[in-house]
């Protein structure tokens, strides 16, 4: 490399936001294109398509994926909409179409995502949302925790389901996200479309 045009990398073992490229010769930072640059927006966010949210209830473990990347075994909800679908068919594994819930949600790094709950979990948070509305407790206002538990069927089955438990939400975080929604309406409506016999 020409020593002229050298370059280094100032702060190159720091968190990717606070890297600079410095010029050697002049000693100052070079203007860097966007793909170098962090996104400033602070808040919730929605991206072009919303993330995709999976639940993985294997025999060994259970745990949450988020865009083919895997996460724990538990995930905080803040819901912004959900939806009873019939005619779903989600595994090649069980032909028959069945009713699933999906939601779309705000996770922990205040990003908008959806998710689909099926069988027993789906069960659990249809519950979760009916004990809600007989307190009178819009699930908006809440903090739903979705956790993994091991369970084993009568016949001897061992799987994983999820359990919902809501807390409330903070009302300044429930105020921004009334405002997100209104802003950003299209995320009320952001349903990925799922797999039906053709």
């Amino acid at each position: 490399m020409n020593k002229h045009n050298e370059i280094f990398i100032a702060g190159a073992n720091e968190p990717t936001d606070q890297i600079q490229i410095i010029n050697r010769i002049t000693g100052k930072p070079i203007e860097l294109p966007d793909a170098f640059k962090i996104d400033p927006v602070e808040g919730i966010r929605m991206f072009a398509q919303p993330c995709d949210w999976r639940c993985m209830v294997e025999k060994t473990k259970g745990y949450f994926i988020c865009n083919g990347e895997e996460k724990s075994h538990t995930l905080k909800l803040r819901i912004l909409n959900y939806r009873l679908e019939e005619g779903v068919l989600f595994s090649d594994l069980y032909k028959e179409p069945e009713t699933v819930v999906q939601a779309i949600f705000v996770d922990e790094n205040d990003i908008v995502g959806t998710i689909v709950f099926r069988t027993s979990s789906k069960d659990n948070f249809m519950n979760m949302v009916d004990n809600l509305a007989v307190k009178r407790i819009p699930l908006a206002t809440q903090v739903i925790s979705a956790t993994m538990e091991k369970v084993t069927s009568k016949a001897g089955w061992v799987f994983h389901v999820i359990k919902f438990t809501p807390e409330n939400n903070t009302r300044e975080n429930f105020e921004e996200i009334k405002n997100f929604v209104s802003s950003h309406p299209e995320a009320l409506t952001c349903f990925r479309a799922l797999p039906r016999p053709e």
